[in-house]
């Protein structure tokens, strides 16, 4: 069975088949399964009845699933049946010069695509300072956030790899350069006091990983707009995030519950700890859920892109983020 991860991740399917024996899966999923042996690690999620092998070649195509299956028969029955999986390294292998001739005219119309103009850029995007007093690229990714859910709070992490964008034209390619992943948007309901362990997680994981401590990942650094905050970074743990309210200058109320706009990587939990962050199961955050959006991020940057284009416009970025790092 080859299981398409959105449908695993969006629950769509709770309970699978004792039947089904091969599970074909990105590596990120493996934390969904339950009664599932990986690694000798058993995750946290979905029930199965009987063991299930999980292949999982990982990405970049360095590796290739393969699963041996031996059913043999005794007079027309099923007298066993067995499964071997196993991963062949085939980061070495060389294309061949066939494959790579066919694909070559498909490869130029491609980057034409890729290369084509979809708008101009007014200012510089960067994450620089984004735990100091913001960043314009992080800015931008809120703003996005903020604008389809009619969201009180967005939350948002790191999007690649600290690639500055330019002033200029901006293209399809610059697009998927600034923000590379196929995330929805997705809102769910929180209240002030889990908005606030979010942060405290954060810089917690902002702190430990400048300190050259392990055990976080720079989606466990998030940021908020919609809040005006500080965090002393010489402060105690758990004591560190002080918000001075809403930024349109009403109060932050911890009991009050806002509409937060944030990522379906981020939602759904992925590789980050979002859940353990806000303290709430997977199951609790599927009962806070608003909505999601039809299409990914970064086709609503390109539409919004286009529409700038169409009124003859470059696309400006304000400050969509009101906090300040002390003494990181």
């Amino acid at each position: 069975l080859v299981h398409d991860s959105g449908m695993l991740r969006a629950g769509l399917s709770r309970t699978y088949s004792s039947g089904w024996r091969l599970l074909v899966m990105r590596s990120d999923e493996a934390k969904f399964m339950k009664n599932v042996t990986v690694g000798g690690e058993i995750g946290d999620e979905f029930e199965l009845a009987e063991l299930v092998i999980l292949v999982n070649p990982g990405p970049y195509c360095e590796n290739v699933g393969v699963v041996k299956v031996s059913i043999p028969f005794s007079k027309g029955n099923v007298v066993s049946k067995k499964f071997q999986a196993s991963l062949v390294d085939v980061s070495d292998r060389k294309p061949e010069k066939g494959l790579v001739d066919l694909l070559a005219g498909r490869r130029q119309e491609l980057n034409e695509y890729l290369d084509s103009v979809v708008g101009v850029l007014g200012q510089e995007l960067s994450f620089d300072g984004m735990f100091s007093t913001g960043a314009s690229e992080s800015d931008y990714i809120h703003r996005i956030l903020k604008r389809h859910h009619a969201a009180h709070v967005t939350l948002s992490t790191p999007c690649n790899s600290g690639e500055v964008f330019h002033a200029g034209d901006f293209t399809i390619r610059d697009a998927f350069r600034l923000y590379p992943y196929e995330n929805y948007m997705v809102s769910i309901m929180l209240t002030g006091e889990e908005i606030l362990r979010v942060l405290e997680y954060s810089a917690e994981a902002v702190i430990a990983t400048r300190n050259g401590k392990g055990g976080y990942m720079a989606w466990d650094e998030y940021t908020a707009s919609g809040i005006s905050y500080v965090v002393d970074c010489s402060a105690e743990p758990g004591h560190r995030v002080k918000v001075l309210g809403m930024s349109d200058g009403t109060p932050f109320v911890l009991d009050r519950q806002y509409r937060v706009s944030l990522n379906s990587f981020i939602y759904c939990g992925g590789d980050s700890s979002f859940p353990k962050a806000v303290g709430l199961s997977r199951k609790q955050l599927r009962g806070r859920l608003n909505g999601t959006t039809s299409a990914d991020i970064r086709y609503y940057i390109l539409t919004e892109f286009f529409m700038h284009k169409e009124r003859d416009s470059e696309l400006m970025v304000d400050d969509y983020t009101d906090y300040e790092y002390r003494g990181l």
